[in-house]
């Protein structure tokens, strides 16, 4: 039992971990599409903080712990654009 509180409170801080990920966007070309895709990413409690870069067709996205795949791009999806790339920076 020791040992597994032992192992659990060793990894905890591993499986939470803050990263750095960039998303490139098909069809992100407008400003105002931005500002929408920003807020629906910040809904997430995940998100840190959001920067869309129009010129590379990228969105990189602050977390507070570790945000899957699938859910950025259902994130994308559902605000109308697909994901091309995704790229973690931890």
């Amino acid at each position: 039992m020791k040992l597994l509180l032992f192992v659990f409170l060793f990894l905890s801080p591993c499986l939470l971990k803050a990263e750095t990920v960039t998303v490139k966007v098909q069809g992100l070309s407008c400003g105002i599409c931005g500002e929408s895709l920003t807020k629906k990413i910040k809904e997430n409690k995940e998100v840190k903080d959001v920067k869309v870069d129009l010129d590379n067709f990228q969105v990189v996205i602050e977390t507070s712990s570790k945000i899957e795949d699938k859910k950025i791009k259902d994130i994308m999806l559902n605000s109308g654009f697909n994901v091309t790339d995704i790229k973690r920076n931890p």
